[in-house]
C-alpha cells in the first residue's frame, strides 16, 4: 500500500455515489466491526477512511466509529499525539469539543507548512476537502498506516549516479556524507 495510491484514490470518491461506494466496500467486510453495517442515514466519516484503506487491502484500523478506530490505532501503536507533524496519506482526528472524545476523522491528502488539507467522508453529508490549521486546537491525533517507502526522486538520483540509495548513503557517510553526495551531483549538474 502507498501513499499515492491512498490518496489518488480518496480523491477519485465524489458525491453520492461515492457514499454508496463508501459503504458497499465497508459493509462487505467478511467480519464487520463490532457486527455493525453501516445504513445510509449514519454518520460515516470513519467508514470513509475504513473503506479508503480496505480498498487497498488494510484492514487493521476498519471501523465505523472514530472512537473506536483511534483505540485500534493505538493498540497497533501507529496512533501520534496532536503535536506530530503529519505527512500526506496519514489520518487526522478533531475533538471539536476538546473532551478528548474524537468526533470526526479524514485523510490528509495536501499539506502546506502550516496546514493539512483533509479529505472526509460526511463533510455536510458528502465527501470533501477541509483546511486544517496545524495550530488548531481540535486535532485529536494522527494514524500512520504501514505504507511502503516510495522513492523520492532524490533517492533515485542517488541510486544512479552514487550507486547507493539515500538510507544506504546515511548508514555508510551519515548526515554530512548525504549532504556532501548531494552537493557534488549538484555540481556535476544532475
Amino acid at each position: 500500500m502507498k501513499r499515492t495510491e491512498i490518496i489518488d484514490y480518496c480523491k477519485s470518491l465524489t458525491g453520492e455515489s461515492g457514499h454508496t461506494t463508501v459503504l458497499q466496500i465497508y459493509n462487505s467486510q467478511k467480519k464487520l466491526p463490532r457486527g455493525y453495517a453501516v445504513r445510509l442515514n449514519d454518520a460515516w466519516c470513519a467508514t470513509f477512511v475504513s473503506a479508503v484503506f480496505l480498498k487497498h487491502g488494510y484492514s487493521d484500523i476498519s471501523e465505523c466509529s472514530c472512537l473506536e478506530m483511534g483505540k485500534k490505532a493505538a493498540n497497533l501503536g501507529i496512533f501520534k499525539k496532536p503535536t506530530y507533524n503529519a505527512d500526506l496519506g496519514d489520518i487526522i482526528f478533531y475533538d471539536w469539543n476538546s473532551d478528548n472524545v474524537f468526533d470526526h476523522v479524514g485523510i490528509i491528502v495536501g499539506k502546506t507548512d502550516t496546514a493539512y488539507i483533509v479529505r472526509e467522508g460526511n463533510k455536510s453529508s458528502s465527501i470533501g476537502n477541509r483546511t486544517v490549521y496545524k495550530s488548531d486546537k481540535y486535532i485529536g491525533g494522527f494514524i500512520l498506516p504501514p505504507y511502503e517507502k516510495e522513492s523520492s526522486h532524490l533517492d533515485l538520483i542517488l541510486q544512479m549516479i552514487a550507486g547507493v540509495d539515500i538510507d544506504t548513503l546515511y548508514k555508510l557517510k551519515g548526515a554530512t556524507g548525504v549532504k556532501d553526495e548531494m552537493i557534488r551531483i549538484v555540481k556535476e549538474g544532475y
